[in-house]
């Protein structure tokens, strides 16, 4: 599918170029932005929705959330540049600066926010959380699976390397089974074949041959949002489907 171009003022996780929140018109693909209150004066450098709470990141790496129902912010304890949460919002995982990884513990069916962020051992430069599984792309360049992760069990399982990994990726994002990722490049790939039997995929595919993305996010209703080197946000669809 073609990617089409929705706007050029905000980029797709949701900040516009001065770092304040934007929303979209009408909750699914919207038709306008609306900007929001920010949680603070800092540019806000990364958003992220869970049905219950948006999280937001700023340049100093502090860490905010935003819940639907009570409509204010909250800035929690502790510092982290990236997250990453299932579109269930059972798991949050994030990673420093540094690139330390860490998961948000103490999150339950009342405490949607959790209650700490708790250290994992493992150094991390990107990660994608889905339902049930996480994807790490490590210090190394290598891409790892963490299976069974649930709300019970927020760090998961097992650890599975994925066998057939380009070396210059930068960026990983994941969402409802769909892996896509990022080169060095700004070229999108996408991995083909994840399966219950296959969890690992089979091969990597180019998506949007020629064009180049800063930014991607897999989002809901098998769509995906990409922002192109020239800060345009664009849409695809059916990429659940495309990706099997």
């Amino acid at each position: 599918a073609a990617a089409a171009a929705a706007t050029a003022a905000a980029s797709a996780d949701g900040t516009n170029s001065k770092g304040s929140a934007m929303l979209g018109g009408d909750g699914t693909l919207g038709d306008s932005w609306v900007q929001c209150p920010a949680p603070c004066r800092n540019p806000l450098t990364e958003i992220l929705c869970t049905p219950t709470h948006i999280w937001a990141v700023d340049t100093k790496d502090y860490v905010y959330t935003w819940s639907l129902g009570k409509r204010r912010w909250i800035n929690l304890k502790g510092s982290v540049r990236h997250m990453s949460a299932s579109p269930s919002g059972d798991v949050i995982w994030a990673c420093s600066k540094s690139g330390s990884l860490y998961h948000r513990a103490g999150i339950d069916r009342r405490t949607r926010i959790g209650t700490e962020w708790r250290k994992m051992d493992m150094k991390v430069k990107s990660i994608a959380v889905d339902n049930k599984r996480s994807w790490v792309l490590t210090a190394n360049g290598s891409v790892k699976l963490r299976r069974d992760v649930t709300l019970a069990v927020p760090t998961g399982q097992q650890w599975d390397d994925m066998p057939d990994v380009p070396n210059n990726l930068r960026y990983l994002t994941a969402g409802h089974g769909v892996l896509w990722a990022i080169t060095t490049h700004n070229v999108v790939l996408a991995r083909l074949g994840i399966s219950r039997h296959k969890p690992l995929g089979t091969s990597w595919e180019m998506v949007c041959p020629g064009q180049h993305f800063q930014h991607v996010a897999i989002g809901i209703h098998d769509t995906a949002w990409l922002v192109n080197d020239e800060g345009v946000v664009c849409f695809m669809h059916n990429v659940c489907l495309a990706s099997q």
